[in-house]
């Protein structure tokens, strides 16, 4: 005969379970054990108890002090066994969340460079909210939020009301920032003779290590020589909320431009708060920010 396995959490929450009915039937032989006044025995309305009976081990009479306790110390062990566990199985699902996000924005670009002949979004600057070969400064003071999630996810302003797939599920809801997912600049734009240009995907040589969005503090623009000290968004410090926020059991969400997911350890990510000793020369020169390396040049290996 097979005998039925449990999993840890169940063998805890089935102890709890009983624990609680114990802890019930403790209280409810209390209130009428402590606090029932005395009836024709002469008292004079003082607490006291009938008769001969007393806590003893025996379920017809209670529990005694000590098994309260041990009772006690066993919940206070199984919170403090549980607590963390729910914790972090909350933020383990706020961090699929911003997975899920990340990798519908990165569809979007996807979708974008299918219909524009393999060019990116430019970061400002979009004619009617599109760039596919260029264009001038003066044409639209669009970003890449307000012209491609608003045409490709049909949301209106993104870049100034909270659009839910631009928001990272762990990010405080009460602060006003329009994403927590930023382009990446390096790749983004590119400025001739004063006009503005998207770049083609098939200039960079490595897409699979060249990264596209990149998780921030609360920044249309992810930018790898920024670092944001205090660890939060910086309201009105454009500069801070552009580093790369480890926000998700010490990683961020990035997009790559082959649009693969990765959540990123700090080493995997050439940026000030991973690389503080590292030159701001050195972080660009990297295919993860700028797509290509130039060996002549000081750059990290690897990245």
């Amino acid at each position: 005969m097979m005998c039925k396995k449990f999993t840890l959490i169940e063998l805890l929450v089935s102890k709890t379970c009983q624990i609680c009915v114990l802890l019930w039937c403790f209280f409810k032989k209390s209130i009428s054990l402590f606090f029932e006044r005395e009836k024709g025995r002469g008292g004079k309305g003082k607490l006291s108890f009938h008769g001969k009976r007393k806590f003893s081990l025996s379920t017809a009479h209670g529990f005694t002090l000590i098994e309260l306790l041990v009772v006690i110390a066993i919940i206070a062990i199984l919170a403090a066994i549980l607590l963390p566990t729910l914790q972090n199985s909350r933020e383990r699902a706020r961090g699929t969340g911003c997975n899920a996000n990340m990798k519908q924005l990165g569809m979007v670009y996807n979708f974008y460079a299918n219909d524009f002949d393999g060019y990116l979004p430019c970061l400002n600057n979009l004619p009617n909210g599109f760039n596919g070969a260029g264009s001038t400064g003066a044409a639209s003071a669009a970003n890449w939020l307000d012209g491609v999630v608003e045409y490709y996810l049909n949301k209106q302003d993104a870049s100034e009301k909270a659009v839910e797939v631009l928001r990272c599920p762990s990010d405080d809801p009460a602060v006003k920032v329009a994403t927590n997912y930023g382009l990446n600049y390096r790749i983004a734009t590119e400025t001739v003779n004063g006009k503005s240009y998207g770049i083609k995907i098939s200039r960079f040589r490595n897409t699979a290590q060249t990264a596209l969005l990149v998780e921030n503090f609360g920044h249309l623009c992810y930018a790898c020589d920024a670092e944001n000290i205090s660890g939060a968004y910086q309201a009105g410090n454009m500069g801070v909320n552009r580093a790369a926020f480890f926000r998700h059991q010490k990683r961020a969400g990035v997009i790559y431009l082959d649009y693969h997911l990765q959540a990123a350890a700090p080493e995997n990510v050439p940026c000030k708060s991973s690389y503080p000793s590292a030159s701001a020369a050195a972080l660009k020169n990297t295919y993860f920010n700028a797509g290509i390396v130039d060996l002549n040049c000081e750059t990290i290996n690897g990245l």
